[in-house]
């Protein structure tokens, strides 16, 4: 099992998910083709990260894609919550539901690190 949001098996969940939005869009306009394909990529993802990032582990500390998790869904319209450096971008840009106005900002700020 995967605790990690990063890695290769999620990297392989995205191929899947690719490979679904190519059949999908064989023999159809490519609007509805589209919409399908992206409707099913979403609701993989969502059950992998359910099942693999955001399981809780006994006598274990909230993980990263837990707290991102407990994070998203306490988020209200017109909050955003930002992440500068190391794993949190990466793994907020994979997680993050952004749909209701949770919004999220990622940066490089040189000037914190005095260049």
């Amino acid at each position: 099992m995967t605790r990690s949001v990063g890695g290769a098996s999620h990297c392989r969940g995205r191929s899947r998910a690719l490979r679904s939005v190519i059949q999908a869009c064989q023999g159809g306009s490519q609007r509805d083709c589209l919409g399908i394909a992206v409707g099913e990529a979403r609701a993989e993802w969502d059950r992998r990260l359910q099942q693999e990032v955001v399981v809780g582990v006994p006598n274990e500390a909230m993980s990263q894609g837990q707290l991102i998790r407990v994070l998203n869904e306490e988020a209200q319209p017109g909050d955003t919550i930002v992440a500068a450096a190391g794993a949190p971008p990466g793994d907020l840009h994979k997680m993050w539901d952004a749909t209701g106005g949770r919004n999220w900002s990622s940066g490089v700020w040189f000037f914190l690190h005095g260049l």
